[in-house]
């Protein structure tokens, strides 16, 4: 069961890892997608354009768009990656419980199964003494010369 446990607990740290790493590649688009905008604008305004011409407003709207798909995209994809990782770690702790409770049942089945063992030996046992007349001191006759019976009767 530790064995899961460690295991579940790592596949969490990984998850959150790959959340974090999701959220960097974000600031990363992020700032990508300012820096192309910003470029573009000062391209348009050094071009002798207008800055606020249709044409350029609507090029860095759709930089700008490409850029938050694409930020949303990285956050979703490591979103993806952490809960895949959540779900081992639920799995890896689940088969830790199932070993441990496999485990236990067959450490109560092996206990059975010696006491069934013992018991049978016991009966052979008590066959064999019933068959011999050696079934305790109360049914052994002492011989005529006073052996080592004697003191079973008393």
């Amino acid at each position: 069961r530790q064995a899961g446990e460690f295991e579940a607990e790592q596949l969490r740290v990984n998850a959150g890892q790959q959340r974090a790493a999701s959220q960097y590649a974000a600031a990363n688009v992020d700032q990508r997608t300012k820096l192309i905008t910003s470029r573009a604008l000062a391209v348009a305004a050094a071009s002798g354009g207008g800055a606020s011409d249709p044409t350029v407003i609507n090029t860095i709207a759709a930089i700008a768009g490409e850029g938050a798909y694409r930020r949303a995209l990285a956050v979703y994809q490591g979103e993806v990656s952490a809960r895949a990782m959540e779900g081992q770690a639920d799995a890896a702790d689940y088969r830790g419980r199932a070993t441990q409770t496999m485990e236990r049942r067959a450490a109560i089945g092996q206990t059975i199964g010696a006491g069934a063992s013992l018991l049978k030996g016991m009966e052979k046992t008590a066959s064999l003494r019933s068959k011999y007349g050696l079934n305790g001191p109360g049914s052994v006759q002492p011989d005529s010369a006073g052996s080592m019976w004697d003191s079973w009767d008393s």
